[in-house]
């Protein structure tokens, strides 16, 4: 049995409700309140443009993900804060324990202690049947476990040390409650009304939350079991072109899985990887430092195949 980590299932009826209405029913009314603006033809171009605070998901995908997870490059102070707080704006949960279960992803991959794992539970418990395999690495094994952040742990003591990211991690639901906030207001100032308030809310807070979430969990569910598979890793990590374009680069997963320390996901030139093209520019501008080599000779000795392959259900 797994000792490190929360027993999430074990919790009451009532914990389980409260944080499926978090991740999912108030962010999927918020998607409603944007589908019903469009029909009924109410909305404005300033609610289109709330919508892109989606781009707050560059803080899980390069900040959580590349910069503090996998320390695929260094960024001034100044961005390593504003990427650790864009990525509480997306609502993946805190700081440490993303990058705790992502590290504790990439050493156990579809095996026992990985805990979005198609196949299996973070527990060993093995998944059967396909529908159960996506919702478990899409969304309910947030109900199941948790890690337990040790300071002392070598997962996580590189980022304990700075108090900086200490606070941003303590206060995580304080920064998701201003991530609607802060479009929620910027709404009423331009309208003017109270309305104004709730427009920013659904349009540039839970709407754009839902759809955020739905997109990053997919690289959980749908990247581990369908799509193509260029290199031999051993795990179930395939390539999506489509959530590769939906997700700054992330969909390419089969490409991160033998090179977690790239700072580039999007290997091939047809593979537009926008995260890399940001980082890329805030190193032009001299914000971004020491990346990580792009393993562009062992990549090619490492190849399965020039020719990609479909997997279904790998495991």
């Amino acid at each position: 049995m797994v000792t490190n980590v929360v027993r999430l299932h074990d919790r009451p009826i009532l914990w389980h409700l409260l944080e499926a209405s978090r991740n999912l029913i108030f962010p999927f009314i918020g998607f409603l309140g944007i589908v019903y603006y469009i029909q009924t033809d109410q909305y404005a171009k300033f609610d289109v443009l709330l919508f892109f605070f989606f781009i707050t998901g560059i803080g899980a995908t390069v900040g959580f993900h590349r910069l503090f997870t996998h320390r695929s490059f260094k960024a001034k102070p100044w961005l390593r804060i504003t990427l650790a707080i864009l990525g509480s704006f997306a609502w993946q949960r805190p700081l440490f324990a993303w990058v705790v279960r992502h590290r504790l992803h990439h050493a156990h991959t579809d095996k026992k202690c990985d805990f979005h794992s198609p196949y299996i539970r973070c527990d060993g418990t093995k998944i059967t049947g396909t529908l159960n395999q996506f919702l478990h690495a899409h969304y309910t094994w947030l109900h199941w476990y948790d890690p337990i952040i040790d300071p002392e742990s070598p997962l996580i003591k590189d980022l304990y040390s700075d108090p900086t990211l200490r606070w941003i991690d303590k206060h995580y639901d304080f920064l998701a409650l201003a991530s609607l906030l802060i479009p929620g207001l910027l709404s009423m100032i331009f309208y003017g009304t109270t309305e104004g308030f709730i427009r920013g809310i659904i349009w540039g807070g839970l709407g754009r939350i839902f759809i955020s979430l739905q997109v990053i969990w997919l690289v959980s569910s749908v990247t581990h079991m369908f799509g193509i598979k260029p290199y031999a890793t051993g795990d179930g990590s395939t390539n999506s072109h489509i959530l590769g374009l939906l997700v700054m680069g992330e969909g390419y997963h089969n490409n991160h899985h033998p090179f977690p320390s790239s700072p580039c996901v999007g290997f091939d030139k047809w593979q537009i990887d926008f995260g890399w093209l940001f980082i890329k520019c805030m190193k032009k501008f001299g914000q971004v430092y020491d990346l990580k080599a792009i393993p562009n000779n062992r990549r090619r000795q490492f190849r399965k195949s020039y020719k990609q392959q479909s997997v279904h259900n790998p495991l």
